[in-house]
């Protein structure tokens, strides 16, 4: 499908291409740069919608597809990703279509909500809930696993223990909301999750008590991450073992 051919799925036959290359223009340097990024991360239309907070699916996680009309923030980034293939791809046909397959796919392809669920939480471990009898994994982060030690110096400390104390602190009394997205091979549900109006899964990797888990999204937390490294917050204040890792080693 062209980049014609999208906007005419959708209605808009007789649209003036001044008209458009002027609304390009203004939207172009917001999202430019996440349509850019996203690219290189093997053109991951959820990464962008993750970008935006339209919605927050899984890789692997099963959704149905939505017949709903996109949003003007979703046309947004269509049409910067399609001003992104002209201007990255200019002397790369393979760059271009895989610009304008992104913008497709981000109007055709826009998951629902997950099943939601809330309620009071008890910790298992630092990436691990029980929320209502229903056992809760945190997307995309990879906390120390419980048994799990990093080393400061010469001093080795129980920072899998911290990782779990932390996250007990962070949510205290407050109602945790979960979003369920998908079901692990051991039966857990993967879901984002909220204790009041903070991003639980943001949070922990932001103070350090997590990582980002790219191999399965997690890449969303990236930047969240690098500023944790850059603080020396948690774990990052030692060294350690990444999580997936440690659980291999052990």
């Amino acid at each position: 499908m062209t980049r014609i051919s999208v906007f005419r799925l959708y209605g808009f036959r007789h649209i003036s291409p001044l008209a458009v290359f002027v609304v390009i223009e203004v939207i172009v340097r917001a999202f430019l740069d996440v349509a850019f990024a996203c690219y290189v991360k093997s053109a991951n239309v959820r990464c962008l919608l993750f970008a935006i907070e339209r919605a927050k699916p899984l890789p692997m996680a099963k959704r149905k597809k939505t017949t709903r009309i996109p949003g003007p923030k979703i046309w947004a980034i269509a049409a910067a990703l399609l001003l992104a293939g002209w201007i990255f791809g200019g002397d790369d046909p393979q760059m271009r279509k895989n610009f304008f397959d992104m913008a497709e796919r981000l109007l055709t392809e826009q998951p629902e909500p997950g099943e939601m669920i809330a309620g009071g939480a008890r910790i298992i471990d630092g990436d691990t809930l029980d929320l209502n009898g229903e056992r809760i994994r945190l997307y995309g982060i990879d906390a120390p696993e419980s048994a799990q030690t990093c080393k400061t110096g010469a001093r080795e400390w129980q920072c899998g223990a911290e990782a779990t104390r932390a996250l007990v602190q962070m949510i205290g009394t407050q109602q945790v909301t979960c979003e369920k997205t998908d079901t692990d091979r051991y039966g857990r549900s993967i879901a984002t999750c909220k204790a009041g109006d903070v991003s639980i899964n943001t949070w922990m990797v932001r103070n350090g008590w997590a990582v980002a888990y790219r191999q399965y999204g997690g890449e969303i937390y990236g930047a969240n991450e690098d500023a944790a490294r850059n603080d020396r917050a948690g774990i990052w204040a030692s060294s350690f073992d990444m999580p997936w890792d440690w659980r291999k080693a052990h």
